[in-house]
């Protein structure tokens, strides 16, 4: 009786295609089913605290200036997620086994029990930072998206414009 169930589970359940807003990812560009446009920018990071007060006064300054001059909302998105020492770990893992003079073998088992317990005990992160601007074309606009995206990546018939059409004789 628990197979019908699930298999009508199965049936109904939709798929996480349906419930994500992008339809594609071109040349890091995202474009939405409803027409608009994500361009998703890596940034880098920098550690604040180690800058001089006159620097992070000016970074301050500076930030605050850039986010005045913008005129369309923007998102920022840092992504964390634990370290994976795991390969690291098998490698040396592999150099340990290799390793010929006992007393170098035994010190780098001590040093990969170190890292595995440094790490798990300090939860080290890695972080990425990402800035997403968005464009959403108007209602007029969107009847134009096509023409749009077809120009953005190639796809547009464009004709190659000669020297008569140009209004230039050779």
């Amino acid at each position: 009786m628990p197979e019908i169930q699930e298999s009508k589970k199965s049936k109904t359940a939709k798929a996480s295609q349906d419930f994500l807003t992008v339809e594609t990812v071109r040349d890091g560009v995202a474009v939405l089913k409803n027409g608009g446009l994500r361009m998703i920018l890596m940034a880098s990071a920098f550690n604040f605290a180690l800058k001089a007060p006159e620097e992070q006064d000016a970074i301050i300054a500076q930030y605050q200036n850039f986010l005045n001059s913008i005129d369309f909302p923007i998102q920022f998105v840092i992504q964390s997620r634990k370290l994976n020492i795991e390969p690291y770990l098998a490698m040396m893992r592999e150099y340990e086994k290799a390793q010929e003079n006992e007393l170098l073998k035994i010190q780098t088992g001590e040093y990969i029990e170190f890292v595995r317990e440094f790490v798990d005990l300090s939860n080290i992160m890695t972080k990425n930072f990402y800035v997403i601007v968005p464009f959403n074309p108007s209602v007029a606009e969107k009847a134009g998206v096509n023409s749009l995206l077809g120009s953005i990546f190639g796809k547009a018939g464009r004709k190659p414009q000669t020297a008569v059409q140009s209004g230039r004789h050779s």
